[in-house]
This record gives structure tokens, C-alpha cells and sequence, in this order.
């Protein structure tokens, strides 16, 4: 009996420590769990860092291609202001360059201006002067011509004097108050 003393109290001892074992199992199981749940929550809150990191990441990688396509429009619009800048640089020269030899040609002209302005000058002095002389000639011939005119109405009158006789010369002389003097002529016939 006593083995079975023995035996039973071998048995108690031994479900005694299997009893702490199941004890500390169970309390081991239940950390476990705690340690699953909290494990899970930080897997959870995780991934959906993970999520947002993730739609974080697609966003910027969506604005780094918009600053991309943005930067390489931006460097084409440079090229193209460089071609422009380049092409408007040569046409300034070039324009310059016409300007320059319009206002040579420009100088060349109003030198040429200016000797025409003096050869016009000249010429209207030569034609006024001409004109003056062209007024003087014909006042001269209008001197001769009333001075012709005056000694053939003399002559007339002579020959009227010679014809008609020394009284009618005296009349006529004092209608034109003239002092008459009696000629005698001699004509041979």
C-alpha cells in the first residue's frame, strides 16, 4: 500500500506540475494572444501606412512626371527662345547694317541736295538776271519804238510841211506846241 501511497502522491505531484505547466501554458497562450492582437493592430496600422506611403508615393510620382513633362516643355520653349533670340540678333544686325547704309546713301543725297540746291539757286539767280535783262531790252525797244514812232509822225509832218506850205505847217506846229521852223527843200523832179 504503500507504493500506492507512493504512486498516488508521484501522480498527485505530477499532475500538480502538469497543472503548472498547463497554468503557465495557458498563461504563456494567453500572452500570445495579447502578443498576436497587438502584433495584428501593428500589421494593420502598418499596412495602411503602407497604403498611404504607397498613395503618397504614386502622387509624387505623378508630380515628378508632371515636373518632368513640365521641365522638358520648358527646356523646348528655351530652345525655342534661344532660335528666336538668335534669329531676332541676326535680323538686328542685319537691320543695322541697312540702317547704316541708308544713312550713308541718306548723307550721300543731301550732299547731292545740296549742290542741286546751289546749281538751283544759281540758275534762278542766272534767270532772274535774265528776266531783269529780257525787262530792260524791252524797255528799250519800247523807247525805240515810240522814238521811231516819233520821228516818222516828224518825218510826216516835214514832208506834209514841204507839200502844203509854211502856214499850215505854222498851224499844225502851234495845235502841237511846237515851234515851227520854215526848211526849204528842194526836190528834183
Amino acid at each position: 500500500m504503500v507504493s500506492l501511497l507512493q504512486e498516488k502522491n508521484d501522480l498527485q505531484l505530477q499532475v500538480q506540475a502538469e497543472q503548472d505547466n498547463l497554468a503557465d501554458a495557458e498563461e504563456r497562450c494567453d500572452q500570445l494572444i495579447k502578443n498576436k492582437i497587438q502584433l495584428e493592430a501593428k500589421v494593420k496600422e502598418m499596412n495602411e501606412r503602407l497604403e498611404d506611403e504607397e498613395e503618397m508615393n504614386a502622387e509624387l510620382t505623378a508630380k515628378k512626371r508632371k515636373l518632368e513633362d513640365e521641365c522638358s516643355e520648358l527646356k523646348r520653349d528655351i530652345d525655342d527662345l534661344e532660335l528666336t533670340l538668335a534669329k531676332v540678333e541676326k535680323e538686328k544686325h542685319a537691320t543695322e547694317n541697312k540702317v547704316k547704309n541708308l544713312t550713308e546713301e541718306m548723307a550721300g543725297l543731301d550732299e547731292i541736295i545740296a549742290k542741286l540746291t546751289k546749281e538751283k539757286k544759281a540758275l534762278q539767280e542766272a534767270h532772274q538776271q535774265a528776266l531783269d535783262d529780257l525787262q530792260a531790252e524791252e524797255d528799250k525797244v519800247n523807247t525805240l519804238t515810240k522814238a521811231k514812232v516819233k520821228l516818222e509822225q516828224q518825218v510826216d509832218d516835214v514832208s506834209t510841211l514841204t507839200v502844203v506850205g509854211p502856214r499850215y505847217a505854222m498851224s499844225i506846229c502851234a495845235q502841237r506846241g511846237c515851234v515851227c521852223v520854215c526848211v526849204c527843200v528842194c526836190v528834183c523832179v
